[in-house]
């Protein structure tokens, strides 16, 4: 997922935990201040912002420990360089067992930033970081029920029980990259530009979920299935944004324009496995035991690429001290291009150009505060988003056959007119109220929302072509 979380402003594959130890803070933006986005999840996003350089030397050493052999150091240093240079490193390892057998992970996070003041009004900053963890997959001990299902049976099983193998491993690294240009024109006017590349793996072995089922001795068992797949993410994008602030008579004007650009590769690998699965039986621990690792050969990759653009603008209007009005407007183009698949078994490249979509949409926000005084606030905003969304639908589907064989429905489907899917839309309307107590040591929070998806689609028949 990568539509609601963000590093410094920019998307961030979310497959992976962040590091915590290198945030200087969180911002939660709440659904119609995250639209300005685009192509965000509609309740509203979470943007990380990592620690960043200074000009006063200082840093910090850290260590915790915990149960079952749990410990992580850290370290944080900051400082000048020259006059017009400053520097901040900070990372850690972790490495940590569990209350569950076999289970462990380890962990190594490295994140060095560099400040650069390019005269009086000027500023570039350049940060990286890099995390690397890897963890034994656990599915838990499965949920075990009577053959009709009415309730859980007890199975005297120790928390600490697991049905994996000692082998199973999943392997991420996550590398981003950021650089941010800030530039201030006057007191009422700045530039901001941020240009962030990331790269995700993720090497996944291991076995599948736990799912107990009867045989027909009445024994509960578990062919055990496993799995092995490859992912790799190449993700980067731009955004220019110039913030204003001027008054026409009265009436002061916050102006917010700007543009952004992202573009996403993604690559899954397929293997075939020797041996799929083995035969685990409830009632006999010794077939619990740890099996080798099958033999497993590269099967397919599956390249798909996504470009995405937009403009956007956005007026926070002060009729007056009381009363405020928000609006805004972003325009999204996003494109699914064709799915590219290789087969390493006979080495063909095939491009499904079926799977190519493209999606533009305007997306209006508007919103209205009161201020009666500086400690009470009561707002109402509306904000209108879409998704993208891949496959087909027909207009004919209400003529289709269904009391008949599977086979002769799916011949009436392979036989329609069909459309691509139209993207969803989703209409969010909002209404609070913020009150501060305590000269702004209490903050109460009240908010009501609606959330409506329109042209949502769900799967009505899935054909093998």
């Amino acid at each position: 997922g990568n539509d609601n979380i963000f590093k410094n402003g920019g998307r961030i594959n979310s497959g992976i935990f962040p590091e915590v130890s290198g945030l200087e803070r969180v911002e939660v933006l709440k659904g119609s201040n995250a639209m300005l986005y685009g192509n965000t999840a509609a309740g509203g996003i979470i943007n990380m912002i990592t620690k960043k350089p200074k000009f006063d030397f200082g840093g910090s050493l850290g260590l915790n420990v915990g149960s079952w052999n749990t410990y992580k150091p850290t370290i944080d240093i900051y400082g000048p360089l020259s006059q017009n240079i400053a520097f901040r490193v900070n990372g850690t390892y972790e490495n940590a067992e569990s209350y569950r057998d076999v289970v462990k992970s380890e962990k190594y996070y490295f994140n060095p930033s560099f400040l650069f003041n390019l005269g009086e009004k000027s500023q570039l900053i350049i940060e990286a970081d890099y995390l690397k963890n890897d963890f034994t997959p656990d599915f838990g001990t499965g949920s075990i029920t009577t053959k009709d299902g009415s309730y859980s049976l007890e199975t005297g099983l120790g928390r600490n029980t697991f049905f994996g193998t000692d082998w199973q491993y999943q392997n991420v690294q996550q590398a981003s990259s950021t650089i941010t240009f800030n530039h201030q024109f006057n007191k009422n006017w700045m530039l901001n530009t941020i240009l962030t590349y990331q790269n995700y793996t993720k090497d996944y072995f291991s076995s599948e979920r736990v799912q107990w089922t009867y045989d027909k001795n009445n024994r509960l068992f578990w062919n055990r299935p496993f799995g092995k797949s490859y992912n790799e993410q190449n993700y980067g994008s731009a955004q220019i944004n110039l913030n204003g602030e001027f008054n026409t008579g009265n009436v002061n004007h916050k102006i917010l324009v700007g543009t952004d650009a992202d573009y996403n590769q993604a690559d899954a690998y397929s293997y075939n496995l020797k041996t799929s699965t083995n035969t685990l039986y409830l009632d006999d621990p010794t077939t619990w035991s740890s099996i080798n690792q099958p033999e497993s050969s590269l099967n397919i990759k599956n390249r798909i690429n996504t470009r995405r653009v937009g403009a956007y603008a956005q007026d926070y209007i002060g009729l007056s001290d009381q009363f405020k009005v928000l609006a805004g407007l972003r325009w999204t183009y996003l494109e699914n291009m064709p799915t590219i698949s290789t087969d390493f078994k006979n080495g063909t490249k095939k491009i499904n150009e079926t799977t190519a979509t493209s999606d533009q949409a305007l997306s209006p926000k508007i919103g209205l505060v009161y201020l009666p005084n500086e400690n009470l606030s009561i707002f109402a905003t509306y904000t209108n988003s879409f998704v993208t969304n891949t496959g087909y639908t027909s207009n004919d589907l209400s003529k289709v056959n269904l009391n008949t064989t599977d086979a002769e429905i799916q011949n009436q489907l392979r036989n329609l007119s069909v459309q691509s899917l139209k993207p969803t839309t989703v209409d969010q309307y909002e209404i609070g109220i913020k009150k501060n107590f305590f000269n702004n040591g209490l903050s109460v929070n009240l908010t009501a929302y609606q959330i409506t998806h329109n042209k949502y689609y769900q799967t009505y028949w899935f054909i093998n072509q």
